[in-house]
């Protein structure tokens, strides 16, 4: 089986790691999200008292945040028809999908 790649450079990841040894858990650079995002990310809290994709309200253990409805890292803007309040599990659980995609990987559909 070829040993994956590390995702912040083209070394080999260490076992059962997604990054490098010597890239480790370091960030490199700010996330992608632009100057309008915090803005447009509450706008799309507002009033919002159920998840788009579940129907179901936040609760503490999993709050309602803002999500993109297209990723940006599938060519989704940051602009105020392309957000949707989401549970924190499933907008976070939706950017390691979109990855797995993009790497070629397989996984499941949006």
């Amino acid at each position: 089986m070829p040993s994956r790649k590390c995702l912040l450079c083209p070394r080999p990841a260490a076992a059962g790691g997604s990054r490098c040894t010597r890239c480790g858990g370091k960030r490199r650079g700010p996330r992608r999200h632009d100057a309008n995002h915090g803005r447009l990310a509450k706008k799309a809290l507002a009033g919002a008292t159920v998840c788009a994709l579940c129907g179901l309200p936040g609760i503490p253990s999993d709050p309602l945040e803002a999500g993109h409805i297209v990723a940006l890292s599938q060519g989704g803007r940051s602009e105020p028809g392309n957000y949707r309040a989401e549970h924190r599990s499933h907008n976070r659980s939706a950017g390691a999908r979109l990855a797995r995609l993009a790497r070629g990987r397989g996984g499941q559909k949006l």
